[in-house]
Parts: C-alpha cells; sequence; structure tokens
C-alpha cells in the first residue's frame, strides 16, 4: 500500500483509508456518524487532526456549539482508539486531559511518537496547538 503521509505544516493532502478511494472513506465516515451520532460527529472531527499536531477539546466544542466536557466525555468512550486519535486532543491550557483506554501516561508516549514534545503531561510548546487550523478547514 502506498502512504503519501506528509509533515504535519506542509499542507499536503495524503491518501487514507481503502487506499485513496473518497468514496470509501466518505461511506466510512457516514457509517461512523450513524452509528455513534453526537459522538460519532466528534470522531469524526478528531480524525482530522494530523500526526505531529494537537486541537483543544474547547476547539472541537465551539465546532459543535457545545461545552468542551461533552467532547471529552464522547472522546472518553472512544471505541477505536488510535484509528479515531483522540489522544492528539488535549486541555486549551497545553496540559493532556485525559485518555481512558490506556491512561495518561499512554497518551503522552504516543504523542512523543508521533512528534509532540510532552513533558510532564503538558504539552512543551504551543506550536503544536493546531486549533486554527481545525476551525479554517470545518467552518
Amino acid at each position: 500500500m502506498n502512504d503519501h503521509r506528509t509533515d504535519c505544516r506542509s499542507g499536503s493532502k495524503y491518501k487514507t483509508w481503502s487506499n485513496g478511494n473518497i468514496d470509501e472513506v466518505l461511506s466510512k465516515l457516514s457509517n461512523l456518524i450513524e452509528l455513534h451520532g453526537f459522538e460519532g460527529i466528534v470522531y469524526v472531527l478528531t480524525m482530522l487532526v494530523r500526526v505531529g499536531c494537537v486541537v483543544s477539546y474547547s476547539a472541537i466544542a465551539k465546532i459543535l456549539g457545545t461545552h468542551p466536557r461533552r467532547v471529552a466525555r464522547a472522546l472518553a468512550r472512544n471505541p477505536y482508539p488510535l484509528v479515531v486519535p483522540c489522544h492528539r486532543i488535549v486541555r486549551k491550557d497545553g496540559s493532556l486531559g485525559g485518555y481512558t483506554p490506556m491512561g495518561r501516561d499512554f497518551k503522552e508516549k504516543i504523542l512523543r511518537i508521533e512528534g509532540v514534545e510532552v513533558e510532564k503531561g503538558r504539552l512543551r510548546n504551543a506550536r503544536y496547538i493546531c486549533d486554527d487550523e481545525l476551525l479554517a478547514l470545518v467552518l
């Protein structure tokens, strides 16, 4: 399978599921929303966050017109960890927040693997926060 991923900041698109067949991707995303309702919408928005970037619960809440805690609760019930990369969603202040599937230490480890600098449960630098990018993409 050809993987055409690029650096988080380059702006280039990359192929994902179904070897880039957009109809199959849209069908799978539609099914996710249909099966999970509000949570499915949160999952789809979470899947838009690229490797090496994080987005705040608040940014997703703003898009959906809801409270950040509702977004956090939806992600706490995420049945597809890593596929729906809830580890890329953090608190607005740069602290990591929770990570139900395997704990906060695991969330920190995954983010480090993806190139996000984390220290003692917080982002080391705000440059990893891509709230504006997600908001521009969907609003």
